[in-house]
């Protein structure tokens, strides 16, 4: 099976554009999405630029409180740093 780097694409693209309504990056693998026994609870993250460089915007279905969730937030604290870092070398 073939894959797509979605980060190297969105890196790609904030050099390109930054000011894009289409830096998305999807927290599912869409060839296997629906055979999986449950689904990641962040299921997208939308890449805008306001006063602070590369902030995501985080929908999520659902998360368990226990572990989900403490995880979604540091697992996005870090790569936000990193998007961030590219985002204003980029600049």
């Amino acid at each position: 099976m073939n894959g797509f780097d979605q980060i190297a694409d969105l890196i790609e693209q904030i050099e390109a554009n930054p000011n894009s309504r289409r830096l998305i990056v999807s927290g599912w693998n869409p060839p296997t999405a629906n055979n999986v026994d449950l689904p990641p609870c962040q299921r997208s993250s939308l890449w805008v630029e306001n006063e602070n460089p590369a902030l995501p915007a985080l929908p999520t279905l659902s998360a368990d409180a226990f572990l989900g969730v403490p995880f979604n937030i540091s697992s996005y604290a870090l790569l936000t740093e990193m998007i961030a870092h590219v985002w204003t070398r980029s600049r």
